[in-house]
């Protein structure tokens, strides 16, 4: 947790808004997105706008662990080489440095939230536990992208592609209910599931039963499998650096 922390000051480090450029990004990215919905697609900003930023930061903080986790192994190779520590903390340091970077986004979500009107209730507290299942899954992924990238390095390009696809298919921009009939499109997307454990109580809104059956059974799994690969591959892993 401390290299995760250290990871965001050193990169801003002599910066004028240091972190904060990490909302600032955010911000100039989302109000950018707006602006072209409600100019081309003539819709109500405060309709979509505050649905579109919670998707975006929570879809970013997926990605980032998805896709940092293929090379996270193959990057740090010479500090698995020469200190001895679990290969596991390395994924600890990824997560917990795109967690605080979500955080810092989450800022302008709340700003939205409150400028449109919506304000906080009680459900604001539900997206603590979607944050603690989308660690725990984040994690648990983590592991098994990394040692699985390590022996095989066409995975984090076939990783790359395949979030670019899911990204179009998932309702981070656009509401489920477009698909009409077809929504058992996005039902049967576990990503759906990992966004609205944490987007709706951010919108002041319940979490379906279903997400929560969903996301604690692929956590418990991949929880599950992340330790097989663990156990199973930590000693070949120098081999294969």
């Amino acid at each position: 947790m401390s290299l995760g922390w250290n990871d965001i000051k050193s990169r801003y480090r002599r910066t004028v808004l240091g972190p904060f450029w990490i909302v600032l990004n955010t911000m100039i990215s989302i109000g950018f997105l707006g602006f072209v919905y409600k100019t081309i697609f003539k819709m109500a900003i405060g309709d979509f706008l505050p649905f579109i930023a919670a998707g975006i930061i929570i879809w970013n903080l997926i990605f980032a662990n998805i896709s940092e986790s293929c090379l996270a192994f193959i990057q740090q190779k010479y500090l698995l080489q020469g200190i001895p520590i679990r290969p596991e903390l390395i994924i600890v340091r990824l997560v917990f440095r795109n967690t605080i970077i979500f955080f810092h986004n989450l800022i302008v979500v709340i700003i939205i939230l409150f400028i449109f009107g919506y304000g906080l209730n009680l459900n604001f507290l539900l997206a603590i536990p979607g944050m603690i299942f989308i660690f725990i899954l984040s994690f648990s992924v983590g592991i098994i992208l990394a040692y699985l990238s390590a022996r095989f390095r066409d995975l984090p390009q076939m990783v790359s592609s395949l979030m670019g696809i899911m990204f179009l298919i998932t309702p981070i921009i656009w509401p489920k209910r477009l698909l009409g009939e077809n929504q058992i499109i996005a039902i049967i997307n576990p990503f759906t599931h990992m966004i609205t454990m944490i987007r709706e109580p951010l919108l002041g809104n319940p979490v379906p039963l279903l997400s929560w059956i969903v996301v604690i059974m692929i956590a418990f799994m991949m929880s599950m499998l992340a330790f097989v690969v663990s156990r199973s591959f930590r000693y070949r892993l120098m081999y294969w650096l």
